[in-house]
Formats: structure tokens, C-alpha cells, sequence
């Protein structure tokens, strides 16, 4: 029979921390969803002082994890000279075999070189273009700046930046691309 009790005891211990843990997490997941939804403005006092409390700990929130669809994109291209066409330089969604689903954080690293090159450049290098879907077409009259940049910025070469608004939802079958401005530069990478 004590063979019997310990064997229900060890069962016991592990189910008991899991559902502590389960309820942890919900209590902070609530917790975080009241102090940032409108819930707090029309709760009481009780909910209004739990909601400060939890601010001062979490004071960024959710807006770490998302990013405003409203903002512009900025592609790179890099220009093949053996074809002679322009190409994405990005390194692509994370999301990939590659990439190991999202575990390896490389994708990212587009981002910090955009970043570099356009902190690199003057904002009259900058060329507005009437469709930046065709950007090719804007770059008759367009200057070319070289500049260096660091060992690890894997944008080198002939390189377009592209920034342009998002297309609005509604008129995306109407649309071929939106005007926005591109930055051509011809980046040298430190070896």
C-alpha cells in the first residue's frame, strides 16, 4: 500500500505545479490584456490602480511584437551585372527552413543595413519616383552616391532603397504601385 501512495504522490506533485503555472500565466495574460485595453477606463478603482501597477512593469506592452501596417516600405535591390536586372536584396521572412522557422534572427539583419546606408546618405540623394513598383524607370537623371559601410552590411554594390506607402486595401486591385522616392547608391563593404 506505500508503494501505491508513492506512486499517486508523484503524479500528484507535477500536476499541482502545472496548474500553478497555468494559472500564473493566465493572471498575468488578463493582468496585461486589462491594463492596456479600455477595460481600465470604465473599471473601478480596484481595476484602475491594478492597471498602474502593471504598466509601470510591462510599460511597452504589446507594441513590441507588432508593427503599424501604416508604415512605409523600404525594399533594397541590388543590380545584377551578369544579368543585368535588378534584384531583392532582402534576406526574406524569417519564417523559412533556413532561417530555422523564425529561431535564427538573421532575416532581421536587412533592417540594420537599410539603416546604415540611409543614415549614410543626405536626404537630397533621395529621388522622388512616380511608381516605385517600376523604379527602374527613375533612375534617367538620378546621381549615384558611393559611400563605405561596415564588414557586416551585406547590401554591396550597385543598390536601390525604395521606400513607398503601403497600397490602401481598397484600392489594391487598382493599383500597380504607389509613388514614392528611391536612394540609389553604390555601397563598398569594408572587407
Amino acid at each position: 500500500m506505500n508503494d501505491d501512495t508513492n506512486v499517486v504522490n508523484s503524479y500528484v506533485k507535477p500536476t499541482c505545479a502545472a496548474l500553478l503555472s497555468l494559472g500564473i500565466a493566465v493572471a498575468v495574460i488578463t493582468l496585461q490584456a486589462m491594463s492596456w485595453l479600455p477595460v481600465r477606463e470604465t473599471g473601478g478603482s480596484e481595476v484602475k490602480t491594478v492597471s498602474r501597477i502593471v504598466r509601470t512593469f510591462t510599460m511597452q506592452g504589446w507594441a513590441f511584437f507588432t508593427k503599424s501596417p501604416r508604415d512605409d516600405f523600404i525594399v533594397p535591390y541590388k543590380f545584377d551585372e551578369r544579368e543585368g536586372v535588378w534584384h531583392s536584396a532582402a534576406r526574406g521572412p524569417a519564417v523559412q527552413p533556413r532561417y530555422v522557422f523564425g529561431l535564427n534572427r538573421e532575416s532581421r539583419l536587412t533592417e540594420f543595413d537599410i539603416q546604415e546606408i540611409i543614415g549614410l546618405s543626405a536626404d537630397d540623394d533621395w529621388v522622388g519616383c512616380e511608381n516605385v513598383s517600376k523604379f527602374e524607370s527613375c533612375l534617367e537623371g538620378a546621381s549615384t552616391t558611393t559611400m563605405m559601410v561596415g564588414k557586416e552590411n551585406q547590401i554591396c554594390g550597385s543598390v536601390a532603397i525604395v521606400e513607398a506607402p503601403p497600397v490602401p486595401w481598397m484600392y489594391r486591385k487598382h493599383l500597380n504601385g504607389m509613388p514614392g522616392r528611391v536612394l540609389f547608391v553604390n555601397t563598398i563593404c569594408e572587407n
